[in-house]
């Protein structure tokens, strides 16, 4: 069964709705996008991998860097897009690349893939701990993300990433 939960976090942080099959997150959405539309919304509170979901958040959102991820899948994405969000899962905390700089670790020697990076990465159905928001437009500068360029922003302030 899929699960649904909606998980509140002290602010600026807030809501978000956490996508849980009883053993990995398969997605984590802003509050502002509202809820996964499959799956049966309750509480799973109980569970001990969903404990360790929110324990990583709140450890996260408190600044500090979570030991190990807990367990993700990533379903639904296309090979490219695949690809693309593990690259940007290899970028590290506190760290940032642009498009391009992603765009050249996923397809090397194919250049003007950027404006597909930004399209697989929009299609991220793990915001936060597939750190898509470590990804700039060019010269640093911030850019669209699903959860909103507001939650980016703040995301990236937390990990002390300079942004324009």
């Amino acid at each position: 069964m899929i699960w649904c939960v909606q998980a509140d976090f002290p602010e600026p942080w807030g809501a978000f709705w956490l996508r849980f099959d009883g053993h990995v997150l398969t997605g984590v959405r802003a509050r502002a996008q509202g809820p996964f539309l499959e799956g049966e919304v309750g509480r799973m509170r109980d569970s001990v991998a969903f404990g360790r979901i929110v324990d990583w958040l709140e450890c996260y959102f408190a600044g500090e860097l979570p030991k190990s991820l807990p367990p993700l899948a990533l379903t639904g994405l296309s090979s490219f897009g695949r690809r693309v969000l593990e690259a940007a899962s290899a970028v590290p905390y506190g760290m940032a690349v642009t498009y391009g700089e992603l765009s050249a670790r996923v397809a090397p020697g194919q250049p003007g893939l950027a404006r597909a990076v930004g399209t697989a990465l929009g299609r991220n159905p793990i915001l936060i701990l597939v750190p898509c928001h470590r990804v700039l437009g060019q010269g640093g500068r911030l850019s669209g993300y699903a959860g909103g360029t507001a939650l980016k922003a703040a995301l990236l302030r937390l990990e002390g990433i300079a942004f324009r």
